[in-house]
């Protein structure tokens, strides 16, 4: 329910939320790409799913482990309702 309010209110805030989810996607900062990751995880959002499967293959190792740990996050969070 957090998720989803968060998700409300970041489109409120931001029209163009897919656009910027993709962008900072594909920033040249592996560290950026990593703290979207890590950040999603976080939120727990089952919609950033597709952009966190992207995230996993990675060319940086950091960006591809704080990617596989954000999945394992949602997918506990999604499992456990």
């Amino acid at each position: 329910m957090r998720a989803a309010i968060a998700v409300t209110l970041a489109r409120n805030a931001c029209p163009n939320l897919t656009e910027t989810l993709q962008n900072l996607a594909s920033d040249e900062s592996a560290a950026v790409r990593a703290g979207l990751a890590t950040a999603l995880g976080l939120c727990g959002w089952p919609g950033a799913r597709p952009l966190i499967v992207a995230l996993t293959q990675d060319p940086d190792r950091a960006v591809r482990t704080h990617a596989n740990v954000a999945l394992d996050r949602i997918q506990e969070r999604h499992s456990s309702t």
